[in-house]
Parts: structure tokens; sequence; C-alpha cells
């Protein structure tokens, strides 16, 4: 799998988003106020659109049009674990790695 650069993405995340027809809003946008000290623990995933890369991925796996469970592909976690070391420098174990299916489940889980 090739590693995306940010040069590849350059320029992608300078669009204004628009929301019209989308079902998509921000809760600063659409004008209502938060209660005085709420932690707005939402990702900000909103504030642009998806890259290309990862729209094309989608596309992808959806052209074979075969849904239901997934098992993981061998792959996925010897590549992250080398992943994580070739740019990061760490050296995790693969039984240490939790999946999780959004990042607040996972920082649930860290707390606990």
């Amino acid at each position: 799998m090739a590693e995306n650069t940010s040069e590849e993405w350059e320029g992608e995340f300078d669009v204004e988003t628009r929301r019209e027809r989308t079902l998509s809003r921000k809760y600063q946008w659409d004008g209502r106020v938060l209660s005085e000290g709420a932690f707005v623990a939402g990702v900000a995933d909103m504030d642009f659109e998806v890259a290309t890369c990862i729209t094309d991925a989608v596309a992808e796996r959806l052209r074979h049009r075969v849904f239901g469970y997934e098992n993981l592909p061998p792959t996925l976690l010897p590549g992250f674990v080398a992943w994580l070391a070739r740019r990061h420098g760490w050296v995790v174990e693969e039984s240490h790695v939790l999946l999780s299916p959004n990042v607040i489940s996972a920082l649930v889980a860290a707390m606990a």
C-alpha cells in the first residue's frame, strides 16, 4: 500500500465546505448555544471535504456490491505497527492495538 503524502493532498483542505442539501452541520454554524462549559467532543471531520484518496477507496470498495461483517485483512495490524515504527519511531506490539468504531469510543475505552 502506498503511503499518501501531504503534497498529494495539497489544496484539498483549503476549500470552503458547502453544506447545502447535505444534512451536515456544525454546532457553531447553526445558531444553537451550548451550555456554559460544554465539552464538544466531536472530531472536526466536517470542517473539510474528505480527501480524494479516501473517496476513491470507498468507491472501489463499493463496486463489488457484497456487504456484511468483514474480516480484517491479515496485513492490517503488521502494516499499522510497521507504519508507527517508521513514521513515529514507536515500537508497538500487535497485541496492544485495539480496534474502535470511532474516536470517541476509543477515548472512553482509554479512560476506563
